[in-house]
């Protein structure tokens, strides 16, 4: 092989590499829906939303949930108001239900994480119709730590690349880089 080939061999598996961490996801449930089966307060939301660029991806979205214990299973579903995406990024949009909404209560903030980790959102954006404004919230785990997933990915590609580079220059320095 030429030193061409190897970096070409190079540029395509780092862009491969890049495009299968930066891909983007999509819930398991995510599908589009026409907005007209949105309550009065979920329609000033979407609107809002729609103004700030956002794309409607479903509507009361619901996933399935089975708890087993002791070989009994408990199912129940997991609702969420609708989901919007931006820039290749999925936000569930929780509507609240009258009242200020405060953060501040331990419970609401486990049920947000929950909701979160379940629809698999990249963060909330909590409506308070009341004020007619948004609070975006998000949830960096492990201290915004990488998961170990994509820390393995990174070891890999470095791995990779480290190797071609080796190949590269065994192949210039004991072949004299000529074909």
């Amino acid at each position: 092989m030429r030193p061409l080939d190897y970096l070409l061999l190079l540029l395509l598996s780092g862009a491969y590499l890049v495009y299968f961490i930066r891909r983007k996801r999509k819930p398991p449930t995510a599908r589009r829906r026409s907005d007209s089966r949105l309550s009065r307060r979920e329609q000033s939301a979407w609107q809002k939303l729609q103004a700030g660029g956002y794309r409607l991806e479903e509507i009361h979205p619901s996933l399935p949930v089975t708890v087993s214990a002791d070989d009994k299973k408990k199912e129940f579903t997991c609702d969420g108001d609708f989901l919007v995406s931006k820039g290749g990024q999925i936000y569930l949009v929780k509507v609240s239900r009258g009242g200020g909404v405060s953060i501040s209560s331990p419970a609401l903030r486990r049920e947000l994480l929950l909701d979160c980790l379940l629809f698999q959102a990249r963060g909330i954006l909590l409506y308070d119709g009341e004020k007619e404004r948004f609070q975006e919230l998000s949830f960096l785990l492990n201290g915004g730590a990488e998961t170990s997933r994509d820390r393995i990915l990174w070891q890999a590609g470095l791995l990779m690349l480290i190797v071609i580079g080796i190949a590269f220059l065994y192949r210039l320095i004991f072949t004299g880089g000529g074909p």
